[in-house]
């Protein structure tokens, strides 16, 4: 399992890679903030809030997730002949404020949605744990939305192409289905089994979105 997992992080990483039209330092340190990001930090936040990881053990597991996010980076960018650095003309981006609002509440929607229908399958795990109420649960959420968005800012000055479905691959494979892939001391697996399709398919549909919030700023932005 563990081979597939970091096979399939490598694989959309160096989808994510190929796409656009960065290369060389740029390119790695935009991979390397998308990766740390949705498999490490946005997980997290959340296992520590839903008391199945205590806050003691983050940092180390935190330090061994960002060593793994540039080791990937670099190998995609690698892979897809990328590593030497090209000259590009700068622009300068923005990101509204009323977009970021936007993504944070379609992430919420599609995070209730998904956590209702795979409620059923997790409940009795999550009966032994002091659950936050569910005001912090919304709050928790309008916050983790936003950070996907800035997790791919960087990306998204890439210009890259088909935008939408990378971004969505890397939300659901990498930010999901791959670490839960993983076995770990904090969740048995028929429990990751189902937050595996949760996961997986909210973060899919939710790149989709970000893409069209995000998207037709840049093409105007480049236009200018």
């Amino acid at each position: 399992m563990l081979l597939l997992a970091l096979g399939l992080i490598l694989a959309v990483m160096a989808s994510a890679a190929w796409t656009v039209r960065g290369s060389g330092m740029p390119l790695i340190v935009a991979l390397a903030i998308l990766a740390f990001g949705v498999i490490s930090i946005n997980p997290l936040i959340e296992a520590v809030v839903f008391g199945v990881m205590p806050i003691g053990d983050v940092p180390t597991i935190m330090a061994g997730q960002l060593f793994l996010a540039v080791v990937v980076s670099l190998i995609a960018v690698a892979a897809c002949g990328k590593l030497r650095h090209s000259s590009q003309s700068s622009t300068a981006w923005q990101l509204p404020l009323t977009r970021l609002g936007l993504a944070a509440l379609c992430y919420c929607a599609l995070y209730l949605a998904a956590g209702t229908l795979v409620l059923p399958f997790v409940k009795e795990f999550y009966a032994t744990r002091t659950l936050p109420p569910m005001a912090m649960v919304i709050g928790l959420q309008l916050v983790r939305g936003p950070l996907y968005v800035l997790y791919a800012w960087p990306w998204f000055r890439l210009a890259p192409r088909h935008p939408g479905l990378v971004l969505g691959l890397v939300y659901s494979v990498v930010g999901g289905v791959a670490p839960l892939l993983l076995d770990n001391p904090y969740m048995p697996q028929a429990v990751r089994m189902a937050h595996m399709v949760e996961v997986g398919v909210s973060n899919f549909l939710f790149g989709l979105v970000v893409a069209r919030l995000i998207r037709p700023r840049l093409s105007r932005a480049k236009e200018t």
